[in-house]
């Protein structure tokens, strides 16, 4: 169920994500423009999660979703690529 409270502010934070591609600048985001404070565990958690597009229990549309299932594969994507990146540079400052 959605919060009506922070609906706005979840909304915004998946859109902000897939505009930008930075956990770090979307949470700068949501706190500039919602005032509410993420940490980057809970934000990271939050793009993995099925949820967020309605998928729970093995069920779509189980749940109000904030985002699709492309936008939901479009953000693991997204993340993967990062990751990918980032372990591509640690591994190179060996």
């Amino acid at each position: 169920v959605k919060d009506p409270d922070t609906e706005a502010a979840v909304s915004a934070f998946f859109q902000k994500y897939l505009a930008c591609g930075s956990v770090f600048q979307t949470q700068d985001y949501i706190r500039l423009e919602y005032g509410l404070p993420l940490e980057y565990q809970r934000a990271s958690d939050m793009l993995d999660k099925p949820t967020y597009y309605g998928h729970c229990f093995g069920k779509d549309d189980f749940c109000p979703p904030y985002i699709t299932k492309q936008e939901y594969d479009k953000i693991q994507s997204m993340r993967k690529r990062v990751t990918r990146l980032k372990s591509a540079y640690t591994s190179s400052r060996v």
